[in-house]
C-alpha cells in the first residue's frame, strides 16, 4: 500500500512489509477458514486486531458497544452495512487515515459474517490506487460511496485476472509433454503464485535451476510465462 503524493520507488520499511504480510496472511486465512468468526464476540474482535497489528488500545467497552451498534444493523445491503462497520470502527479509534487497514480488514470480517465471501474476501485493495486516493478525501455518504465504487473496481480487477489465470492455464494443459514430465507442475506453481524465481520453481520442483529454466523456457514460448523484472539476471517470471 502507498499513501498519495509517495513515490513508487522508495523502498519500504521492514516494518510496512510485515504489516502487509500478516494483512494478507489474515485475507487468506478469513477465505480459507470457515469457521473462523473474527467480530463474533469482543475476544474474537482483540484477537483480530492485534494478530493484524492494531492493538485495541480503547478498552473491551469500545469493542462491545461497536459489536452492538453493528448487530443492530441487520437490515439493507450487506454491503452497506459492511462499509458503515468498518468506518464506525475508525470512527470509535479517532483514526485519520479512512483507509486504515484495521477498519476496512473488519468491514471484510462483517461481509463474511453475513455470509458473503465464503471463498474470496470482500475485494478491495485491488482496485486503482487514484480510487483509494479519492476514497481518502471523502467522508460520511461520500466516502461510503467511494468504499463501494473501490470494491466494484476491485472485483472488476479480480475477475479479469481469474480470467488471465484461466487462458494460461488452457494453453499450459494443450503444451506437449512426456510422462515425466515437470510442466504440469511448473504450470501450476505459476498460476498460484504471482511472482516465481528460476531457484524457487527448482526448489519446489526438486528439480536442477537448469531443468527449472528450461520448463520456463517452453512456457514462454509458448505465450503462458513472461519475464517479470527486465533485467539479464536474478530474473523474477509470472503469468502471460
Amino acid at each position: 500500500m502507498t499513501s498519495a503524493g509517495s513515490k513508487a520507488d522508495v523502498v519500504p520499511s521492514d516494518h510496512v512489509v510485515g504489516v502487509a504480510l500478516c494483512l494478507a496472511r489474515l485475507w487468506r486465512r478469513l477465505a480459507e477458514h470457515r469457521t473462523w468468526r473474527p467480530v463474533a464476540d469482543v475476544v474474537a474482535v482483540r484477537s483480530t486486531l492485534e494478530s493484524l497489528g492494531w492493538p485495541v488500545t480503547s478498552g473491551d467497552v469500545v469493542v462491545d458497544d461497536w459489536l452492538a451498534v453493528i448487530g443492530r444493523r441487520d437490515r439493507g445491503p450487506a454491503l452497506i452495512r459492511a462499509g458503515h462497520g468498518g468506518r464506525d470502527w475508525m470512527n470509535r479509534q479517532a483514526r485519520t487515515d479512512p483507509l486504515a487497514m484495521d477498519g476496512l480488514f473488519l468491514a471484510a470480517c462483517i461481509w463474511r459474517d453475513n455470509g458473503f465471501g465464503r471463498d474470496i474476501p470482500l475485494p478491495f485493495w485491488s482496485a486503482p490506487l487514484q480510487l483509494h486516493h479519492r476514497l481518502a478525501l471523502r467522508v460520511g455518504t461520500e466516502w461510503l460511496a467511494g468504499f463501494l465504487a473501490c470494491v466494484a473496481a476491485a472485483a472488476r480487477a479480480a475477475r479479469e485476472e481469474l480470467g488471465r489465470l484461466q487462458r494460461a492455464e488452457t494453453a499450459g494443459a494443450a503444451l506437449t509433454r512426456t510422462a515425466r514430465s515437470h510442466l504440469p507442475g511448473a504450470l501450476d506453481r505459476l498460476l498460484r503464485t504471482p511472482v516465481v524465481t528460476a531457484r524457487g520453481l527448482a526448489d519446489s520442483l526438486s528439480v536442477t535451476p537448469q531443468a527449472a529454466l528450461g520448463l520456463l523456457r517452453q512456457l514462454i514460448a509458448a505465450g503462458v510465462v513472461r519475464e517479470a523484472t527486465g533485467r539479464a539476471a536474478w530474473r523474477a517470471f509470472t503469468t502471460a
